[in-house]
């Protein structure tokens, strides 16, 4: 099966001595267009993984495995492109050692306390290939060390946060992969984790300065009107940007005392959360509706952004 390429879950799988292009990365089956019998992934892990006679192949069965759990759990796009990302850069670093994501514990280990402490992965593509061959701007930890006593500066380091991030996405892939039964250990419980201050870098905005920014707005305007009405919305939900952006007025419940309840159904992790506003947001907001459509809200089509 030399090159061959296994396809689902939105991603190509490519053996170590194919290639792909992005348009292939990218444009590969999705889960819906895969086989609807049952047992796709039992029947898969069978034929190439039940006597570990063919490593690689069971791998990848896994991995397309745990990015399809990945994205039916979180139902976003982007978040599971980086998973996938962070993946394939890992074994990408893994095979510069001479080693897979089912090598032994410790070396293992130790190639991921390096990588997850190197400059940011990249996005770029090289050469055309996959991301799992395109990733190599890592250094291996023989080349930072002769690198830091040769006394050339070492590459930026990520932040703490980023650190612990990058592996707890693999760890995730080894426990999925340990309780499929593909395998054994997880070598990412044997990396330390950095220690991280929560919010360090975050700032309070001042009450005084707020009342001020939100008085300086023109509501007589659209954008204006806008404005006023999203960011009083924001201030008092603490969303994020794009939960409130995927707002639309279906998502909008009028109730007793002036109020609207607000349904945010994409919120992080496929979460749907419920706020209800208070009557100074429920005004801007419904003005805001109001001088955009020139329809009460309530009348216009569910699927009207907000």
């Amino acid at each position: 099966m030399a090159g061959a390429i296994i396809e689902g879950v939105g991603y190509a799988v490519v053996r170590d001595d194919a290639s792909a292009t992005d348009e292939s990365v990218v444009g590969s089956a999705t889960a819906g267009e895969m086989d609807e019998e049952p047992g796709e992934y039992v029947r898969a892990l069978q034929t190439f993984g039940e006597n570990r006679g063919d490593h690689t192949a069971a791998l990848e069965v896994a991995i397309l495995g745990w990015l399809d759990a990945k994205r039916g759990r979180s139902g976003s796009q982007r978040t599971w492109r980086t998973y996938a990302d962070t993946l394939y850069s890992f074994r990408a670093a893994l095979k510069r050692e001479g080693l897979d994501l089912d090598g032994p514990s410790t070396p293992v280990a130790l190639v991921a306390q390096a990588w997850a402490g190197s400059k940011p992965l990249s996005r770029k593509r090289s050469g055309g290939h996959s991301a799992g061959n395109a990733v190599n701007n890592l250094p291996s930890p023989a080349v930072k060390a002769a690198n830091n006593v040769a006394g050339s500066a070492p590459a930026r380091e990520p932040a703490p946060t980023t650190y612990n991030q990058r592996l707890a996405s693999v760890s995730s892939f080894y426990k999925y992969a340990r309780k499929q039964g593909i395998l054994d250990a997880n070598p990412i419980e044997r990396v330390e984790r950095r220690r991280v201050q929560a919010y360090a870098g975050s700032r309070a905005l001042e009450a005084d300065y707020v009342k001020q920014s939100l008085a300086s707005i023109d509501r007589s305007t659209a954008i204006g009107s806008r404005d006023y009405a999203l960011l009083l919305t924001y201030l008092q939900t603490g969303r994020r940007l794009s939960e409130v952006a995927a707002l639309e007025s279906r998502d909008l419940e009028e109730i007793p005392g002036g109020k609207l309840r607000v349904t945010f159904r994409r919120c992080k992790g496929g979460k749907v959360l419920h706020d209800t506003l208070t009557t100074q947001v429920t005004s801007a907001l419904l003005a805001y509706l109001y001088n955009t459509h020139r329809l009460p809200w309530h009348q216009l089509d569910g699927n009207t952004p907000v």
